[in-house]
């Protein structure tokens, strides 16, 4: 059963095409991130990041709490706060290593950052990409 649902979620993350990579030096892991509901001004976008061990690439679980920010500085201003949630498989069980980003709300149109952090007690890593963002 367990070499099934290997297959399985390979197969799942197989299929994924990963946007923006990340890496995190200080917790030596890798993510990888994919628009599940693509950035729109005005609505609710979902983004999917998967994690990785940055030596052996095989998909693991952040040890350290994930948070994602979203930062527009041309306007000197970010949004609401974001929801993180693990993402289940077909039979409820945790796809190891890959993680939701919900409630993301572009409140205007123009250029983001998205700040991605890992925080271990009071260590915080954060990386950052840009999206441009419009009404469509």
């Amino acid at each position: 059963m367990k070499k099934l649902l290997v297959l399985l979620t390979f197969t799942l993350l197989s299929q994924l095409s990963f946007a923006h990579e990340l890496v995190f030096s200080q917790n030596n892991v890798v993510a990888q991130t994919r628009w599940e509901k693509s950035p729109k001004a005005g609505a609710e976008s979902v983004m999917l990041i998967q994690f990785y061990d940055a030596r052996t690439h095989e998909a693991i679980e952040p040890s350290s709490t994930l948070s994602v920010v979203l930062w527009m500085k041309d306007m000197n201003h970010g949004s609401g706060p974001t929801a993180v949630e693990r993402v289940l498989d077909q039979d409820s069980e945790v796809v190891n290593g890959l993680m939701r980003v919900r409630n993301m709300w572009f409140v205007m149109s123009g250029n983001w950052e998205i700040r991605v952090s890992l925080k271990s007690g009071t260590q915080i890593e954060t990386q950052t990409f840009s999206e441009n963002v419009s009404h469509r």
